[in-house]
């Protein structure tokens, strides 16, 4: 991988400070270790969607860890996020479809079933498994 990406600089983090916390939201506390065996969870779960070098991934979500997660895992596979902004409507989101035409999405709140309507439930990672099951490196299952 070329240095300098994303990926590389939370990798050397991991290895030379897992222990040390990456992100922080109110009392909870990630590690970069945590960062980034969730990311190659996510990855993982991504890769087996067809996501690769190039792919695009739509991204609609509130601010989380999970976004952290879902952007570096997407860094590690090459494969661009396509953001999509948590209050758009069809409207807006339809137009952002068509122009990137992404493989596959992540998402939370409403962005779940406005994505899923419109690529396929099997596309669309649900994020609202919560902070815990990531932790423990495992993956919300995508919506059946």
């Amino acid at each position: 991988m070329a240095p300098g990406l994303m990926q590389c600089g939370l990798e050397s983090a991991a290895r030379r400070f897992p222990d040390h916390p990456a992100v922080v939201t109110g009392e909870d506390r990630w590690t970069f270790a945590e960062l980034d065996r969730a990311a190659n969870a996510a990855a993982r779960h991504f890769a087996v969607q067809g996501v690769g070098i190039g792919s695009r991934v739509a991204v609609m979500t509130s601010n989380r860890p999970e976004f952290v997660v879902v952007v570096h895992a997407l860094s590690k596979l090459g494969a661009p996020p396509v953001l999509l902004n948590p209050a758009w409507k069809a409207l807006e989101v339809d137009a952002a479809l068509a122009l990137t035409e992404p493989r596959a999405a992540a998402a939370d709140g409403p962005g779940v079933e406005l994505l899923a309507a419109r690529l396929g439930d099997g596309a669309v990672l649900d994020l609202e498994g919560g902070v815990a099951t990531w932790k423990r490196s495992s993956w919300p299952r995508p919506r059946a």
